[in-house]
Parts: C-alpha cells; structure tokens; sequence
C-alpha cells in the first residue's frame, strides 16, 4: 500500500525582506462620515513601502498564513499585513 504524496509542495512567501511593495486598492469601501473620511486619509497616504519581516501566522482550521511587517515611505508608520493585501511595485 503506497501513500498519497502532497502535490502542492510547501507554500513559500510572495514577499522577500526588503521588496518594495503597496497595499491593492480598496476600491469597495465607501468613506461617509467625516470620522470615515480621516480614517481613509490613513489608508490613502500610503503609497510604497518597505517589506520589513515576513512571518507566519496560524489560522483556526490549523493552516499556516504568511504575514508581512511594512514599513511605509514618508511615514513612521509601520503595519502586519497579509501577502495577499499587497502587490509588488515594479
């Protein structure tokens, strides 16, 4: 009796430390109030950042997802995201 080999392989990151990367527009949310507005302008200023460290995290159902620190340009501010937020900057 032979055993079924996982096809798929490993998952590896989309992300290496130190690729220029941006968030992928969040063209769906609607900014109403005036409190809505400035929580967007948050959003809105970052542009480009810096891939800072790249983890895991595990999830309920017990996978593995890979999570990304950034550190924006013109910024102090520095955020988790999941790789799947972001896109590479060419």
């Amino acid at each position: 009796m032979t055993s079924k080999k996982n096809k798929k392989g490993c998952a590896k990151p989309r992300f290496k430390v130190g690729d220029r990367v941006t968030e992928k527009d969040r063209f769906n949310n609607i900014w109403l109030s005036e409190s809505g507005k400035e929580s967007f302008k948050v959003f809105n200023e970052r542009k480009v950042g810096v891939v800072e460290e790249v983890f895991t995290k595990p999830v309920k159902g017990g996978a593995n997802y890979f999570y990304v620190r950034v550190a924006w340009e013109d910024s102090k501010h520095k955020s988790v995201h999941s790789q799947m937020r972001l896109i590479p900057v060419s």
